[in-house]
């Protein structure tokens, strides 16, 4: 989970559009949300994805780490 906005986290996982609305200003949403119901977010929608993918670049880092099975 990470916390995009004080007190509200999401699942990078269960993103499933981000949509820029202004300067610092976009539309979030999840699997199974309608599109009426976007969370409306105050941070441009560039620096959502990239907080959004930097999870998706930790966990391969992680995997990398692993040891490999023999």
């Amino acid at each position: 989970m990470i916390q995009l906005i004080e007190g509200h986290w999401f699942n990078p996982y269960e993103v499933v559009s981000v949509k820029s609305i202004g300067k610092d200003k976009c539309i979030l949403w999840t699997t199974g949300q309608a599109a009426t119901e976007g969370h409306v977010l105050d941070y441009s929608a560039e620096d959502v994805v990239d907080t959004i993918e930097s999870c998706y670049s930790d966990e391969e880092t992680e995997e990398d780490n692993e040891p490999e099975e023999e």
